[in-house]
């Protein structure tokens, strides 16, 4: 038997970080009676000889530091693996971020040399592997194999054992969400309503493939929202409109800065919208040499827009998931069919559940807030996409 097959090595990646929680389970899960206590389990299976052991960072110290290492080096060796599967790969990185424990599994067989393993051996060490399996549940771990296996591993919804991602960029599924994490919980003025939502909210995203981390902040609750009014909300509406088209004269009509200013100065003037733009909107706008990065960033803005005209009910029915593109040439239609603020107020059927306050837009405000539009709804106020865009720059 060759030496990889005659020894290895597997670690379990795990967010449980308590030692004892993890060491029972493993004790349970190879039917070995002992105290939580140890460190390590040493198993004995006919020439398949195991030992067991777990590092957890909250132990502080070399522990800490080996957790650290062993996580830091996963990552960042994969996450420089290119692969089709990238939000796959994304969510990956995403639980190895969250690692709290590590279980490390070294075994040996001590049985005659020989060129294979026997079909005993192979059998003990498919039952330790098959057993390793049924615990990342519990765990909230990931599996990672040596070897001619290299890479990380799971069970899917369905119980089988699923290659995430290897060093390869294989992947044998389409879907893969990171184990939960303990996040925020009541008290340190966090109120229940808070925590409600967002659970809501990360059932729904999950449902669609979309990991939400657990470390995001929280939304304020409906007590404190600071709604914006139907006027706000066109003033934000107009800005992004105006600095999409700006960006796409240049980029597809071929304008320069002076002239994709000149481009969108008219209707600067009607909406009466100098004041409605950003800081750095205002400076992009103005600079006379933009990056390209800013030009593309910027013609996305087209997403914003469309969730703004959403709010004010200028578009009719519920706001879908973001996992397309919007209708941006709809979107621009519906905006520059007005031609002042008054027209789109008057058209305007604010979406709202919630007092809104009264107050007017502040000069060029510093943030680019989106509204909170619905009671106990969180806004979404960007898409997710996967591919470019083919759009055309015509008259404003």
């Amino acid at each position: 038997m060759t030496e990889e097959q005659n020894a290895g090595k597997i670690l379990l990646f795990c967010k449980e970080p308590s030692p004892e929680r993890i060491m029972k389970c493993l004790r349970d899960a190879f039917d070995v009676p002992g105290s939580v206590h140890d460190a390590d389990l040493k198993l004995h299976n006919g020439d398949l000889d195991v030992t067991i052991r777990v590092y957890c960072e909250s132990a502080g110290g070399e522990e800490q530091e080996l957790v650290r290492g062993w996580s830091d080096r996963s990552r960042g060796h994969f996450s420089r693996v290119e692969t089709a599967a990238v939000d796959v790969k994304t969510n990956l990185l995403y639980q190895l971020e969250g690692t709290e424990s590590i279980v490390s599994v070294d075994y040996t067989f001590e049985g005659e040399e020989s060129e294979f393993l026997t079909e005993e051996e192979e059998s003990a060490k498919r039952n330790m592997e098959q057993t390793l399996f049924g615990v990342l549940s519990t765990l909230r771990a990931v599996m990672a194999f040596r070897g001619e296996k290299r890479g990380f591993y799971c069970l899917d919804t369905s119980g089988m054992e699923k290659l995430i991602l290897d060093g390869n960029g294989n992947s044998e599924m389409e879907r893969f969400l990171p184990y939960k994490s303990v996040g925020y919980v009541p008290g340190n003025d966090i109120e229940a309503e808070q925590l409600n939502r967002r659970e809501g909210n990360r059932r729904e995203f999950e449902a669609h493939g979309v990991y939400v981390p657990v470390f995001y902040p929280l939304l304020e609750t409906e007590a404190e929202a600071d709604c914006r009014t139907p006027y706000e909300i066109a003033a934000r509406a107009v800005a992004l409109l105006l600095v999409a088209a700006f960006s796409e004269a240049m980029l597809a009509a071929k304008m320069d800065q002076k002239e994709a200013l000149e481009f969108i100065g008219k209707r600067i003037r009607e909406f009466g919208a100098e004041d409605f733009f950003s800081p750095k909107e205002w400076k992009y706008l103005h600079d006379e040499e933009p990056k390209e990065s800013e030009k593309i960033s910027y013609s996305w803005q087209y997403e914003n827009l469309h969730v703004m005209e959403w709010a004010l009910g200028l578009i009719e029915g519920p706001l879908d998931f973001p996992d397309h593109f919007c209708d941006v040439a709809e979107a621009a239609r519906i905006l520059t069919s007005f031609h002042s603020m008054r027209e789109i107020l008057d058209a305007a059927k604010p979406r709202s559940g919630v007092p809104c306050r009264k107050s007017s837009l502040s000069s060029r405000s510093s943030t680019d807030r989106s509204c909170r539009v619905t009671a106990g709804k969180e806004a979404i106020t960007s898409r997710i996409f996967s591919s470019k865009r083919n759009r055309r720059c015509g008259s404003i």
